[in-house]
């Protein structure tokens, strides 16, 4: 397992370019964890430490067979669901508010453009979705099938 480290520097001009960079890394490998901090220096910025493992290399033995990964971009995605990323992306902006952390600390762009294409209809199948690991369907699985089901 790898390991890379990003800063996300909270200034408006530089944030969303960093996030980009971020989401970006994370289309192009198998996150296993991630952990954040936020550094107060001055300005302060998060730094966000990946766990990942690259999608040719070798598997450890004891690791899950990693998921294809295949990027799904928006105008990939229907109407009906562009509708559903625009409910998912206001309950990621509400978590993340009430988290106190940025939305793609809790589901990046991509992670939700294939979680709505791909429909997972279980705990189980959320977990094969690219950008979701058991953490994340720990946490989030709940809320998000309800979404998926009530939309």
């Amino acid at each position: 397992m790898k390991v890379k480290v990003f800063n996300i520097r909270l200034e408006k001009e530089f944030q969303e370019q960093d996030e980009q960079t971020l989401n970006a890394f994370l289309a192009q490998v198998i996150m296993k964890k991630s952990s954040t901090s936020l550094v107060q220096t001055d300005p302060p910025f998060w730094s966000v430490i990946i766990h990942y493992l690259e999608p040719n290399g070798e598997i450890p033995e004891n690791q899950s067979v990693p998921r294809p990964k295949v990027k799904i971009l928006e105008e990939d995605l229907s109407t009906k669901e562009r509708e559903l990323v625009g409910f998912i992306k206001k309950w990621r902006s509400d978590k993340s508010s009430l988290e106190g952390i940025p939305p793609y600390m809790i589901l990046s762009n991509q992670a939700i453009y294939s979680l709505v294409k791909s429909r997972p209809e279980s705990l189980a199948e959320m977990e094969h979705v690219h950008g979701f690991g058991e953490r994340k369907v720990e946490v989030y699985g709940d809320d998000l099938l309800s979404i998926l089901n009530t939309v």
